[in-house]
């Protein structure tokens, strides 16, 4: 099923979250005064949950496109759109946030989540801690578009969230590591795994043609040759006029 892949693209690429979002993360104020560590967790537990919320909506939003992609029949060529504009970026490294900045109204609701965020991360309260996972997750970030990508493909409401919060909890394992042990991950190690990327795109892009097979004319036309052969066997000989 599709959907695994949504966990597996969370899991591995989470390293690129320790990058991205991994100051972030540091930089909360989890731990004040004598905190018992039960608070400590339940705060960097609602900061992550925060952010698969906003993940969960964008699977909501980007599920409604991608069933009416479905409905109209165009699934087929969305998936392979798809596959080559992954293809593209990992071939000319285009970096996806950055351009993301140049579509016109995001660069300023950019400014004002980042805003937004140095405010909300001085409140050591849990409720603000979900604020800010909630505005952590409007961050550019290429790997939650490329999440966005799948979501779209998958033809549904209900799996283009599933899929999206799948994907959320497979980021969860390392960004609480980073909560509780601060930056784990050493910058020339997340710098090598960056380099991986293009690697990681091209085999989603693998993947999005293999789903447009499936709605292609090819495997049509081969179920139909298929049966054609099967009527002409001795065993069902064809019937003559």
């Amino acid at each position: 099923m599709f959907l695994w892949t949504a966990f597996l693209m969370g899991l591995v690429g989470s390293m690129h979250c320790a990058g991205m979002c991994g100051p972030i993360a540091v930089s909360l104020p989890y731990r004040i005064g004598m905190q018992a560590k039960e608070e400590t967790f339940l705060k960097i537990l609602t900061y992550n949950l925060g952010r698969i919320m906003t993940y969960a909506l964008m699977g909501l939003v980007f599920g409604m496109i991608g069933k009416s992609f479905f409905t109209m029949g165009i699934q087929k060529w969305v998936l392979i759109s798809l596959a080559i504009v992954l293809i593209i970026i990992a071939l000319f490294s285009i970096d996806i946030e950055y351009q993301s900045l140049k579509i016109p109204g995001f660069k300023k609701f950019n400014a004002f989540i980042k805003e937004s965020l140095s405010l909300s991360m001085k409140n050591p309260s849990v409720l603000s801690f979900l604020y800010v996972g909630i505005l952590n997750g409007f961050l550019p970030c290429g790997l939650v578009y490329m999440a966005i990508m799948a979501a779209i493909t998958v033809g549904s409401v209900f799996h283009g969230i599933l899929y999206m919060i799948l994907f959320g909890f497979g980021t969860l394992p390392m960004m609480m590591a980073l909560g509780f042990g601060g930056n784990l991950v050493s910058a020339r190690f997340r710098t090598f795994l960056r380099k991986l990327y293009p690697v990681f795109m091209i085999a989603f892009a693998v993947l999005f043609l293999m789903r447009a097979f499936k709605f292609g004319h090819l495997s049509s036309d081969f179920d139909f040759w298929f049966h054609e052969l099967e009527s002409s066997s001795p065993d069902n000989p064809p019937c003559c006029k």
